[in-house]
């Protein structure tokens, strides 16, 4: 026998002890009771993008292109889901508000929270 079929090699995450941590969060009781609502508010998102915003095919060529368009499509949800829950809040505090109000507080909310849009996604098959 050569060394190197002596040699075993054991590669473990450095994230292992988050990902039993998350293990044990989804299987208790409480983890399986916010499971259930994952098919009306996460994989809701995703179909509404499908039906509503041309989700089952792209017009884009390559890969960046139709990243790019997803990421816009999704952004632009984000904002509208932002702009009806402050219109919700106003209506709640019985107070007027205008539509360059509602754009203004929307912008500057958006503005603290880093855009998601810098990051670098790496995809690897």
């Amino acid at each position: 026998m050569s060394p190197k079929e002596k040699k075993k090699t054991l590669r473990i995450s450095v994230y292992q002890d988050y990902f039993r941590f998350s293990d044990e969060i989804r299987k208790s009781a409480y983890g399986k009771e916010k499971y259930a609502l994952r098919k009306q508010t996460i994989e809701r998102c995703f179909g509404d993008f499908k039906e509503r915003h041309q989700g089952r095919f792209t017009y884009y060529r390559g890969l960046k292109k139709a990243s790019d368009h997803i990421s816009l499509t999704f952004s632009c949800m984000n904002v509208k889901k932002m702009a009806l829950r402050l219109a919700e809040r106003a209506l709640k505090e019985h107070v007027s508000i205008n539509l360059s109000t509602l754009i203004v507080k929307l912008l500057s909310k958006w503005q603290k929270k880093k855009p998601f849009f810098n990051l670098k996604l790496t995809l690897s098959f």
